[in-house]
């Protein structure tokens, strides 16, 4: 009796316990399931915002008789869409019958979040191989990213490389100073020296 009373005069005491038990013993399971909820939510928010998306492009709800409705529902497909939580499968995008409905949740034949592409070049940036960039990013996101899909997501890099190697210089740079900084570039089987050209152009106010 008086054990009982004593627990229950220490609630505070008791959650503490118990949560100390749950991060010793079942702190991978709650991690999981939470990952396992987290993705079912993301999933009903995106089909819930595509079915949104489709009433305010036909006019009307599911089937409601309006004179302003402009195309007819014809069922769902299916896809699969990897985001930071994971890959998400069966995600019903609803289709009209005409086939001018686009959903702005994602774009045609996207495969990946556009987070997940950022990842991809950041890690890739700090000289990570693109077999070991799949490999990491792979065991995150507990979806198969392979070497070939890194090597296709940094070539997106040699885009915006080209463009601030072509950019014009503009009258507000006062001052260029153009120095040569010593890097090692990495190749297939070992690294090289090589001299990379920098400019530093000064305005007015800043650097």
């Amino acid at each position: 009796m008086e054990a009982v009373l004593a627990r229950q005069q220490r609630p505070k005491e008791i959650l503490k316990e118990w949560w100390q038990e749950i991060k010793e013993n079942r702190e991978e399971e709650f991690w999981v399931n939470t990952r396992v909820h987290m993705k079912q939510l993301l999933k009903q928010l995106m089909e819930s915002t595509m079915m949104e998306e489709l009433k305010a492009y036909t006019g009307s709800r599911w089937h409601e008789r309006t004179g302003e409705r402009i195309d007819y529902r014809n069922g769902f497909r299916y896809r699969r869409f990897l985001t930071h939580e994971g890959s998400i499968g069966d995600i019903r995008v609803p289709r009209l019958r005409k086939g001018k409905f686009r959903t702005k949740v994602f774009k045609n034949y996207q495969a990946r979040q556009e987070a997940i592409d950022q990842a991809i070049r950041d890690v890739f940036i700090c000289g990570v191989s693109t077999r070991r960039v799949g490999e990491s990013l792979s065991a995150l996101l507990d979806a198969p990213i392979s070497a070939g899909t890194v090597s296709n997501v940094s070539k997106t890099l040699d885009k915006a490389v080209k463009k601030f190697h072509s950019q014009k210089l503009t009258d507000e740079y006062q001052y260029l100073i153009l120095d040569g900084v010593r890097l090692t570039i990495r190749g297939a089987y070992k690294g090289k020296k090589k001299v990379i050209l920098v400019a530093y152009g000064i305005t007015g106010n800043v650097l």
